[in-house]
């Protein structure tokens, strides 16, 4: 499994229609990107007075719980140079740095990979590359 950003983000906030299949994995990858894109919408959300203080500190130590436990994976040469090529679908950067992550991890561990993931562009581009895509 790889997890994009949307995922985490969606079901530690507990909105609807998250994954429902949600830690039904024995291993799961994710790129670096994760924690900055999280951390980014979180302090948005408190920011923006959605979310408090307190829930802000909680968020943040769920957050640290899963990402100890995932296999993160850092940008490469390989990885950024795959991302800025293009896509037979419309994807934006930071998309494009995940799809190229998860295409690595699968090409590394030689075993079909599932990108979880609720944004429809990503899920479109994921699947024009071959992988399973589950959360759209």
């Amino acid at each position: 499994m790889y997890l994009d950003t949307s995922v985490v983000v969606r079901h530690f906030l507990r909105q609807p229609n998250g994954l429902s299949s949600w830690g039904a994995w024995e291993q799961a990858y994710a790129s670096v990107l994760l924690r900055v894109e999280a951390a980014r919408t979180f302090d948005r959300l408190r920011l923006e007075s959605v979310i408090d203080d307190a829930q802000r500190a909680e968020l943040n130590e769920q957050f640290r719980y899963l990402y100890d436990r995932l296999h993160v994976v850092g940008l490469t040469n390989d990885i950024l140079a795959r991302a800025a090529q293009s896509f037979s679908t419309v994807i934006g950067t930071l998309d494009a740095l995940h799809l190229a992550t998860a295409m690595a991890v699968q090409q590394e561990i030689q075993t079909p990979i599932t990108l979880l993931t609720h944004d429809t562009r990503l899920a479109v581009a994921a699947q024009s590359q071959g992988l399973i895509v589950n959360g759209i």
